[in-house]
């Protein structure tokens, strides 16, 4: 992946909330042939989890620049593979597999869609807490 520097501003187009609805959206919509109305429902919970829903154009924005989820060229394809084996594993852990074709004709309502994103903040907040889970847990000394 190239780095931040050599990615210029359009970095800016790709933060990791907008980044992870846009790539568990498309997981959806290849992997379980849901549509782009199916998927905005659920993802958004993602894409919102630091308090703010990506807007419409943010996603447009990101669709026209594919190079910054995906590097172009031979790393591309392993990239992609990568991408939909951890969303596959996550699916596989939580036993969603199965339930994922139901939920396609899902409508849900959007304080229903406010709870999930409230998981998704607090999860992340929890998970990002070094003292619960640190960087380095080799460096951890029993009291």
């Amino acid at each position: 992946m190239r780095s931040q520097r050599a990615m210029g501003a359009d970095r800016k187009l790709a933060p990791h909330g907008l980044a992870g609805q846009v790539l568990l959206g498309e997981w959806l919509e290849e992997q379980y042939g849901w549509t782009v109305a199916q998927t905005g429902q659920f993802t958004v919970a993602v894409g919102g989890h630091h308090g703010i829903p990506p807007e419409h154009g943010q996603i447009t924005a990101l669709d026209r620049h594919p190079q910054l989820l995906r590097t172009p060229g031979g790393s591309q394809p392993p990239w992609r593979r990568v991408q939909q084996e951890l969303l596959d594993a996550c699916a596989a852990e939580f036993g969603v597999h199965d339930r994922l074709d139901a939920w396609r004709s899902v409508k849900l309502p959007q304080p229903v869609q406010v709870v999930l994103t409230a998981l998704v903040i607090v999860s992340d907040w929890v998970a990002s807490n070094p003292e619960l889970f640190p960087y380095f847990p080799e460096d951890i000394h029993p009291p």
